[in-house]
């Protein structure tokens, strides 16, 4: 399974790819560092974590373009301050699922499993 991780601060970005990579279904893991290339990416990708603070076109807009790719994956967003105008708008863009980082690491692995679940 191909998981596309745009995060722009590298300490989260490896906490992210260690949490995902310990999972053995999660084959291939892509790190980014801007909704630019998270876009480009998330084509091809099944899922894809994202920062809600990331740069380039920015989150928000990220996460509109890939939710209206023809076979969008599973969006899941994250953020180290929650912030709720930032959730909501994120929700309605079409992110799947917003998980605060770090406190909802330990849910990661259950929340992608089942938001594809859902999609089969």
């Amino acid at each position: 399974m191909r998981v596309v991780i745009a995060e722009s601060h590298p300490s989260v970005s490896a906490e992210l790819q260690e949490a995902l990579g310990a999972d053995g279904r999660f084959d291939h893991l892509e790190a980014v560092v801007d909704g630019d290339s998270a876009a480009r990416s998330a084509r091809d990708a099944d899922v894809v974590v994202i920062d809600l603070c990331v740069g380039g076109r920015g989150s928000l807009g990220t996460i509109g373009s890939i939710h209206r790719l023809a076979r969008p994956p599973v969006i899941v967003g994250v953020t180290t301050a929650p912030e709720p105008w930032r959730i909501r708008a994120a929700r309605v863009e079409g992110a799947d699922a917003i998980l605060d980082w770090p406190a909802d690491k330990s849910r990661i692995i259950d929340c992608i499993a089942g938001l594809l679940a859902e999609r089969t």
